[in-house]
């Protein structure tokens, strides 16, 4: 009991006193302030007193705590220093609380169900944002999934809610590997995670058994969905650390356990580590609430994974869980998780311990059945600590919870086994019948126990061929009464989330797994044996052994003596892991899983071993295998997108050289690179009519040009005729063709790509080729053409658009007068420049012929090139003729030049020709799309003004 003592001239303010400041109090702390100052003044006093108050819930706990903590920034500080308590967490869908909430996540108290559910949010969108696919493999859903899915399970008829819905619309549409579900019951947290197996694991840090009616609402709410992926008839209790007794850490157990088996490099959690993830949620959660604060509205942010359509089944009653499920979306470009993780690696690190896991916390064990009788029925030993998850390979307990349909045992209501003494109970199967009574298998007697340490790290999977279990101190297993009726079922060899029964929609994805979860014991593996189905190529069974697999056989000469052998080192030691998988209906089975090695781990702590590149990085290289990007290039965009799965730079170099193979084989199977675009234009033409194309061919058939466009370009050439733009490009292509562009301008001024063409020279008759074939698209000649000042060019020009206006590019002209002008001027050619412009600038033709003259006169050494080249043709290029043209601005080729920058991206002097043309035609649909863009912002500025 406490007491409260009081002076004896201390005045005690009346309770209608106090209303009114109390009222004040709380209107100041929900407009965000952290502390008051309160005024006291007693009747019959003139003296006044001050007092602050602090609102310690947020201002004390949170922002003192970050501010003491190295694990926060002090950017972080002083933008939480500078936010109003009550501001709403930004960013999350799942759940809407203030700010102040997060202080649960500080010393060991219970996590606000909103706040852990946000967490999960946050891991599910950096899952997205991380995984390089465009809809995760991995759900996770919050706590309110499954009090809905109750809640209508109960219901009389048995109706989907509209969450619900959207989760199997989900479910059908997209790609899934594993779902987490968490779970809330009395403030306590558990996880369920189905993995697409037969098995529904599930993990308490409290070591309490499953829900009895989990198993049949995840059955419900998956049944009747057509889809890839095992529905659970089982559910497996998995080993994790124990929290601490009194402690509120299960919430954070349950995300560290979800985050584990999401990323296998995720850090495992333990009571040592629990104040080090509750610093990593609080930091995560401020930073993505800044992050995301300065970000739009949330739906503006995310895009469904799939449409939702009405059904018959939808509950037509309001539900009394109503929630947003983020697992339906996926985030754009503009969500904040990309900022959020950009962000992140300006925080400083948070290190977590890396311990030993002492004897006495650990338990680690697994069905035992005498090699004399394999058929005799399986028990597994229960102990009342719970085993400590390092590294989280192997599960305990298998609980089965047994369908309604299966028979009773009339004798079983009458035994109850009481888990609550210090010895283990070789118990695992419960009858639906009451939750209290649990049955039990009949074990076989043990003759011999083997016990092996496993209080180091790292922890091998075993070198023994007998089973073994390891317990900590002795153990004496009581022959249980046996029960019949009983169903009895071998256990499956368990190892993390792979056991015999594991399902895998491919052979990659179950290859990754397995070596992932062999790298963190240490063990390298490799491909073994394979069987292809009948006539076929297709493989149909596969094994992954240990890279010690193989058998030794030594070699020596006979001529040289026993005696001088060097005495080398191998790494075959007929090593027995191995993993075997089988595919059936697409699927790829694990139909026997030994885990056990005879050796000591191959890599050391903190080393990497060379893996094989998936065919997710097989196709980054193969988009990115161009001249234009090196092997630095595509290792940084590979480290980048794979941080978990780095290749040797030859590895990087054999899949660019490969790719580039691939490429020019694929080219000469088509006939090589003109019978390849030809073909493809011919494709196009069937599929969408209006491609047009011209090809020039000389007296043996060699190709020596090819014209061609689209049928928007085709549309584009008929609609904007007036002026057209051409220039050539070099080095585009292996064979050394210049690229042609026609560009013209449209009506909101931007430039469009009318047509391309390879020529492999630039005479008269080629330039007259390509304009007559820009002639029959357009129906019309142009009125203004501008150009360079090429001699061919110019003659094709004046005989295919004979009433046009050429207009040359000044820049050209400006760079040819400096090459032949520059060296015989000297220090004159500044000032012959600022004359040159003024007269180029003359408003007549008679004022630019005065100014001529003048130019003449005073550079008497500029009078045979600009008399003998320029002055013929300045109706071409002078301002006082040009002015009186329709020439939409255009006096250069900039407009050309600055489309040759562009694609130089897209052809070099290396590339095919069907590189460089699927390149420009994906250039033109890039224009298109912009195009669209634009006619949607005018469109949308037109209807405001008429508003």
């Amino acid at each position: 009991m406490t007491a409260t003592i009081i002076a004896p001239h201390e005045i005690i303010p009346d309770l209608t006193d106090l209303s009114p400041i109390m009222r004040e109090l709380e209107d100041q702390y929900k407009l965000g302030r952290r502390s008051v100052l309160l005024y006291r003044r007693y009747p019959g006093s003139d003296d006044t007193s001050e007092q602050l108050c602090h609102f310690t819930k947020f201002s004390r706990e949170i922002l003192s705590y970050i501010t003491s903590h190295p694990s926060f920034s002090d950017t972080l500080v002083t933008k939480l220093g500078d936010s109003a308590i009550r501001t709403s967490v930004a960013g999350f869908g799942v759940a809407d609380y203030p700010l102040w909430k997060l202080g649960c996540l500080l010393s060991e108290n219970w996590l606000e169900e909103d706040v852990l559910n946000s967490l999960l949010e946050l891991l599910y969108f950096r899952i997205s944002a991380t995984s390089g696919e465009l809809y995760p493999r991995f759900l996770f859903l919050p706590t309110s999934f499954f009090n809905d899915a109750r809640y209508h399970f109960l219901q009389d008829p048995r109706l989907f809610s509209s969450n619900i819905i959207a989760l199997r619309e989900r479910l059908l549409a997209t790609r899934c590997s594993a779902i987490s579900i968490l779970l809330c019951v009395d403030g306590h947290y558990t996880v369920y995670r189905a993995a697409n197996t037969l098995f529904l694991e599930h993990a308490d840090s409290l070591g309490g058994p499953p829900a009895p009616d989990m198993l049949a609402i995840i059955q419900w709410v998956m049944s009747g969905l057509d889809i890839n992926f095992v529905i659970p008839c089982s559910i497996v209790s998995s080993a994790v650390t124990k929290q601490s007794p009194g402690s509120g850490s299960c919430g954070i157990a349950a995300m560290a356990f979800v985050e584990a088996c999401t990323d296998v490099t995720a850090p495992l959690w333990s009571n040592v580590d629990s104040p080090v993830f509750r610093n990593k949620a609080l930091r995560d959660l401020i930073l993505y609430h800044f992050t995301a604060s300065e970000k739009g509205p949330y739906y503006d942010l995310v895009v469904p994974c799939c449409r939702v359509e009405p059904s018959d089944k939808h509950q037509d009653m309001i539900s009394p869980y109503v929630y947003t499920d983020y697992n339906i979306y996926v985030p754009l470009s503009q969500h904040p998780i990309y900022a959020f993780l950009e962000a992140v690696k300006n925080e400083p690190p948070i290190k977590f311990t890396l311990r030993t896991i002492a004897k006495e916390e650990t338990t680690k064990y697994r069905a035992m059945t005498p090699k004399n009788n394999r058929n005799s029925p399986p028990f597994i030993i229960d102990l009342s600590s719970s085993p400590v998850r390092c590294p989280p390979r192997k599960k305990i307990k298998i609980e089965k919870i047994l369908a309604p349909s299966q028979d009773k045992n009339p004798s079983a209501a009458a035994t109850i086994i009481d888990l609550s003494f210090s010895s283990p109970a070789p118990v695992i199967v419960k009858a639906p019948s009451s939750p209290d009574i649990i049955l039990v298998s009949s074990p076989v007697p043990i003759s011999k126990v083997d016990v092996l340490d496993l209080t180091a790290l790292p922890l091998d999977h075993g070198t023994s061929d007998d089973d073994i279990i390891a317990i900590s101190g002795s153990l004496k297993v009581k022959e249980p009464p046996s029960f019949s009726g009983v169903p009895n079922r071998p256990l499956p060899t368990i190892l993390g989330n792979i056991c015999e029964g594991s399902v895998f929609s491919s052979l990659e994805e179950a290859m990754e797994a397995i070596y992932a979860s062999e790298e963190r014991l240490g063990h390298i593996w490799r491909k073994g044996q394979s069987k292809c189905k009948h006539g076929t190529t297709v493989l149909k069974k596969m094994t992954l052994r240990c890279n010690h697999c193989h058998q030794y056989r030594p070699v020596h000469s006979l001529s040289i003596d026993p005696s001088d052998h060097r005495a080398g080192k191998t790494i075959k030691t007929e090593c027995p892991a191995h993993v075997n998988l089988s595919c059936r209906d697409t699927m790829w089975h694990v139909t026997k899983a030994v885990w056990e090695h005879n050796h000591k781990r191959e890599i050391p702590p903190g080393g990497r071993i060379r893996r094989p590149p998936t065919q997710a990085q097989r196709d980054i290289v193969e988009q990115f295998s161009g001249p234009k990007f090196s092997r630095g290039h595509v290792t940084s965009i590979l480290k980048e997108r794979f941080p978990d799965h780095l290749l040797e730079p030859r590895q990087v170099t054999n899949m660019i050289n490969s790719a580039r193979k691939e490429a020019r084989d694929h080219v000469s199977s088509l006939g090589g690179d003109a019978m390849a675009i030809l073909d493809s234009l011919r494709e196009k033409n069937e599929h969408e009519h209006g491609w047009r194309h011209h090809v020039r061919l000389d007296a043996d058939q060699v190709l020596t040009g090819l014209w061609w466009q689209s049928p928007e370009q085709a549309a584009l050439t008929q609609r904007y005729y007036d002026v057209l733009i051409t220039d050539n490009s070099f080095n585009r292509n292996q064979y050394g063709y210049p690229l042609n562009i026609g560009i013209i301008i449209d009506n909101f001024g931007r430039s469009r790509n009318i047509w391309y063409a390879f020529h492999r020279s630039e005479d008269h008759a080629t330039h007259t080729w390509v304009f007559q074939a820009h002639l029959d698209s357009a129906g019309r000649p142009c009125e203004v053409i501008a150009s360079d000042m090429h001699a061919s060019l110019i003659s094709s020009v004046a005989q295919v658009f004979p009433l046009s206006d050429h207009v040359y590019c000044l820049h050209h002209l400006s760079g040819n007068a400096g090459l032949h002008l520059r060296p015989a001027l000297g220090a004159e050619w500044i000032n012959f420049q600022r004359d040159f412009w003024a007269t180029y600038r003359a408003v007549s033709p008679e004022q630019f012929d005065i100014l001529w003259d003048c130019l003449i006169t005073c550079y008497p050494t500029t009078r045979q090139y600009l008399q003998a080249e320029l002055y013929p043709c300045r109706d071409k290029w002078a301002w006082a003729w040009v002015m009186t043209k329709f020439t939409a601005g255009v006096r250069t080729n900039g407009r050309a030049e600055a489309e040759n920058k562009t694609n130089k991206a897209i052809g070099t002097g290396k590339n095919l020709f069907l590189q460089v043309f699927h390149g420009l035609n994906q250039r033109t649909r890039d224009q298109s799309a912009q195009d669209l863009i634009r006619v949607r912002e005018v469109n949308h500025f037109t209807h405001l003004s008429f508003k």
